[in-house]
């Protein structure tokens, strides 16, 4: 292998090709090529040499990658056209060594691990230089939107760049005029080229929808709430209807309620108010599922936005009401339907078929799913866990549920994990301290943050955690982010993993009876949001 890279650095050296060396591509004023959207992928790989930095990739790695991303990430965010792996390597680096870069991070496989140990500092310096060179061609916002959607890990959820990366596609993506309907021509004054009408519709709806879900799950504004940018955005999908995915329009219509839903109830409007607006909320959701219920896929991979949505704002009301209100109660109740409902949708793929748990194929469906998805598990589990199990309100029942399902939610995140310290790893140790919180450490009379929805009690429930484990909850302005890991060795939770992982009882040792599981989803109390239940996720 040693030898084959001295031959290949040694082509690269002496030889002008195209695509060794991506530093040679003129990105920002380069026009775009016309793509017909209704030609075929093309896999068919012709450079020799594929390097980034003096990283060099094996080209069929790189073509087995781009069929990867084909077949199981495009279509979960289907912003591209046609993927040409010959055309995007020549004339769209960026986005080549993002998809790269995705598959590698979220396709667990041996070989891809240990390239990307290799390919991440590079990758990392190449994309950050790549979005600060103005102005961002089309193909870049499309590149940081996908690397939104699937980041990278990081060692403390706060150093996850992807808001940042938000705000950068937003403004770049309106400099092309994405947002208005208008084609702008190819002026070379603009220094960018303005792309076919789709490729610009998709590449909005994909800034839309990810920075509306990420603003959603860290508690933020939503950037794109204008009544003006909201319409935009229906007309495109009803004037675009028959070339955009039906799954995708679904969800950006999930999130077009929680853009115009989120300005309005996060201020100060009162109990009163509040409460209508939710039932205007949960009307507006409802419609929007029962129009999916003719296509079975559709409604299937809508179930979860439409839960996790309902979850995030009965969450906000919550913390804003007084504990003895009686309203209070209502909202508990259906904010912990919704909670159980997302953990037992997620979970549903092994708990039917127990042998898939662990399986390659199990973890890499599960680790292809966009990051989004496991912010609403985990928050799901840890509202399961702050306002049930750890509550001295509960009720015996209801503390029951809440147990069963945060151990599903535990059993899960153990499943997918491939390290000790990875993001799922972490996250199955942060539901393991929190659960042994006693319910005066976990139900403070008030939060020390209400007004960013659903991850004020995430910050609040890790907070409560940090003071009972001794650890600082106070930052100054000085003071250098460090990772905090919950697995710490010198902590008593967790300190040798194995150990940690190899005591945690079984299912049915933890008191879960499998059978009431199962029958769970036919309760009509249970059954108030009236979904039916989801078997699978849609491409599984």
């Amino acid at each position: 292998m040693n030898r084959e890279l001295q031959e290949l650095r040694s082509i690269k050296d002496s030889s002008d090709h195209p695509g060794s060396a991506f530093s040679r591509t003129t990105d920002s004023a380069s026009p775009a090529l016309d793509v017909r959207e209704d030609a075929e992928d093309d896999f068919d790989f012709q450079n020799a040499i594929v390097s980034l930095d003096n990283i060099f990739l094996d080209p069929l790695m790189a073509v087995e990658a781009f069929q990867i991303f084909a077949d199981v990430f495009h279509p979960q965010l289907p912003i591209l056209g046609p993927l040409s792996i010959n055309r995007i390597h020549e004339t769209q680096p960026l986005l080549f060594w993002t998809i790269i870069v995705i598959v590698m991070n979220r396709w667990h496989r041996a070989d891809f691990a240990a390239f990307l140990t290799q390919l991440r500092d590079p990758f990392v310096k190449y994309f950050q230089q790549q979005m600060l060179q103005a102005p961002l061609p089309l193909y870049k916002i499309q590149a940081i939107t996908l690397l939104i959607q699937w980041p990278l890990e990081v060692s403390i959820q706060s150093l996850d760049p992807s808001w940042l990366y938000c705000g950068t596609i937003i403004q770049a993506a309106r400099f092309m005029s994405l947002d208005r309907h208008q084609m702008v021509p190819s002026l070379r004054s603009l220094g960018v080229a303005a792309g076919n009408i789709q490729a610009r519709v998709n590449s909005w709806l994909g800034c839309f929808y990810v920075a509306t879900s990420l603003s959603m799950h860290l508690g933020l504004p939503a950037p794109i709430d204008s009544d003006l940018d909201l319409a935009a955005i229906h007309e495109f999908l009803r004037r675009y209807k028959s070339s955009i995915s039906s799954t995708f329009a679904a969800k950006v219509r999930v999130y077009l309620i929680v853009a115009k839903f989120m300005s309005l109830l996060n201020r100060d409007i009162g109990e009163t108010i509040s409460s209508s607006f939710l039932r205007l909320l949960d009307t507006e959701l409802a419609a929007l599922h029962s129009d999916t219920m003719d296509n079975g896929e559709v409604s299937k991979a809508v179930e979860l936005y439409i839960l996790d949505t309902k979850l995030h704002f009965y969450t906000l009301a919550i913390t804003k009401i007084s504990h003895d209100s009686s309203s209070r109660s209502i909202m508990l109740t259906t904010a912990l339907s919704a909670a159980l409902r997302i953990i037992h949708t997620s979970t549903s793929t092994w708990r039917d078929y127990p042998e898939v748990k662990g399986s390659l194929s199990f973890i890499q469906k599960q680790r292809s799913l966009p990051k989004s998805h496991y912010r609403g598990f985990a928050f799901a589990t840890i509202f399961l866990i702050r306002f049930f199990h750890n509550s001295d309100t509960a009720s015996l029942d209801e503390k029951q549920l809440a147990a069963n399902h945060i151990q599903l939610a535990r059993e899960h995140f153990k499943a997918c994990s491939t390290s000790p310290h990875d993001e799922f790893s972490r996250t199955r140790e942060v539901f393991e301290v929190l659960s042994r919180l006693k319910p005066m450490e976990a139900e403070t009379k008030k939060l020390r943050l209400t007004h960013r929805m659903g991850v004020s009690i995430i910050l609040d429930a890790l907070t409560n955690a940090s003071e009972v484990r001794g650890k600082p909850t106070k930052i100054e302005e000085q003071d250098k982010l460090e990772s905090d890991d919950v697995s710490d060795r010198h902590d008593s939770i967790g300190a040798n993993l194995d150990d940690f992982y190899d005591s945690q009882v079984s299912m049915d040792q933890a008191g879960m009876n499998v059978d009431l599981l199962r029958g769970l989803w036919t309760d009509p109390i249970l059954n108030m949001l009236n979904f039916e239940p989801m078997p699978d996720l849609q491409y599984f």
